[in-house]
């Protein structure tokens, strides 16, 4: 469980995959061609995939309530807020670095 809350973006990408390549699978069988058949894997996947957004959302609801029981006042505890904003700065971070590191690149190739 809390592997699922920790990694719930990468569980909703990669069931997104898994299913897109599981209902053109399931899709490939029927009589028609290519671009009916991708638009058709496509609705499936993305039914599959709002649910597991939708349980996604439900883990998040799970983390705040038990994050209200621990704080006293009914109020998101100071530690969680202070995690997330480490979690935003160091993706922001890793932004910013791989945008630098790529602006340099397109320099290097100019010279």
């Amino acid at each position: 469980m809390r592997w699922a809350s920790d990694n719930r973006y990468s569980i909703v990408f990669g069931s997104w995959v898994a299913s897109m390549g599981a209902a053109f699978a399931m899709v490939s069988r029927s009589p028609m061609n290519t671009a009916q058949k991708l638009v058709q894997a496509r609705v499936y996947a993305q039914g599959l995939t709002m649910a597991v957004v939708i349980a996604s959302l439900a883990l998040e609801g799970a983390d705040m309530k038990a994050a209200r029981s621990e704080g006293k006042d009914g109020k998101v505890t100071s530690a969680i807020k202070q995690k997330r904003r480490l979690t935003d700065a160091d993706q922001w971070m890793d932004m910013v670095e791989a945008e630098e590191e790529r602006m340099k690149e397109r320099e290097a190739r100019k010279i």
